[in-house]
């Protein structure tokens, strides 16, 4: 059975803020497609329409048993059409049905091994990558990397990059070909960055995706955040991910706020985008591709 991932209009929804259509996506080094195609097996997954879904939000205290699901969903739904089932909590997907191909009216219930996933949102490809990044495996030259430093997780590297002494690497990361790393650096979570980067001195990236191309040369500190390619974050520069009462992050989209789910959140920074030394961007902002900020400047709208 093939997972399934959905936007508003499929393979080639255009991610908001980021310049490109979704499959393009860079996650590191590989576009999203290529990133599916590694995990997945080309033939395993599929892209969908999102308005072939509708969501049904239930709390978990409210979730019927598996041997009643099929009844619950018939009961609170009106249409053939397929069926998630989320969490009230953290709308997270437990499940979801769907007619079976033969068109017969019986519903199939899928559990954990198949499901829908949503690709609409800049947060979703970090849920993803959260997802995938526990099948990344060490591998990197080790001759490339400075007695100096600490690896203390799964590193996957790439030919041609280097890393410098002081550099701590925690969790799951993978690096491309010919970046510099270092010196005095932190990366820690489920973080990808891309071929031809440079994650300089006093640097700390968590739980990011970096694309090719893109410079942090510089006391930055970047978390929960989709940097575009060719990207450059100027010295001090600061994606902040965390708001002050702890709560979920929401998002302003076509003059509305969007539910994230997310306690942690910082930017989607788009391709080619240039950010002055020393600015400061709110959680949740989008910065569109090849705009720019100037030195100083406290982000806390989107920028067009």
């Amino acid at each position: 059975m093939k997972t399934c991932f959905y936007t508003d209009t499929g393979k080639d929804f255009f991610f908001s803020h980021s310049g490109k259509p979704i499959h393009l996506m860079e996650i590191g080094s590989l576009s999203l497609e290529s990133l599916l195609e590694e995990y997945f097996g080309a033939e395993s997954y599929e892209w969908r329409r999102g308005d072939e879904y509708c969501d049904l939000l239930v709390s978990l205290h409210e979730l019927p048993e598996k041997c009643v699901l099929k009844e619950f969903f018939q009961q609170v739904s009106g249409t053939d059409a397929p069926k998630i089932l989320k969490s009230t909590q953290n709308h997270e997907i437990l499940a979801w049905w769907r007619c079976n191909p033969s068109g017969a009216m019986d519903m199939e219930i899928v559990w954990t091994d198949a499901f829908p996933i949503r690709l609409s949102y800049y947060w979703d490809l970090i849920n993803l990558h959260e997802k995938l990044a526990s099948s990344f495996s060490t591998c990197f030259d080790r001759d490339a990397v400075s007695p100096l430093s600490t690896v203390s997780g799964v590193l996957e590297m790439g030919e041609g990059s280097v890393i410098l002494p002081g550099v701590v690497i925690e969790g799951f990361v993978r690096i491309g070909s010919n970046c510099k790393i270092g010196p005095n650096c932190f990366i820690r979570g489920c973080t990808s960055i891309g071929n031809n980067c440079i994650i300089g001195q006093s640097v700390e990236i968590k739980n990011s995706l970096i694309g090719s191309g893109t410079m942090v040369p510089h006391l930055s500190y970047v978390g929960d955040s989709v940097i575009g390619s060719n990207v450059n974050i100027g010295a001090g520069g600061i994606c902040s991910n965390f708001r002050h009462d702890a709560g979920l992050h929401r998002v302003m989209l076509d003059g509305k706020l969007v539910e994230t789910g997310r306690q942690k959140l910082g930017a989607l920074i788009g391709d080619d985008a240039k950010i002055g030394c020393h600015t400061i961007i709110y959680p949740g902002r989008m910065i569109a591709a090849g705009k720019t900020s100037l030195p100083g400047e406290i982000i806390s709208a989107n920028k067009e």
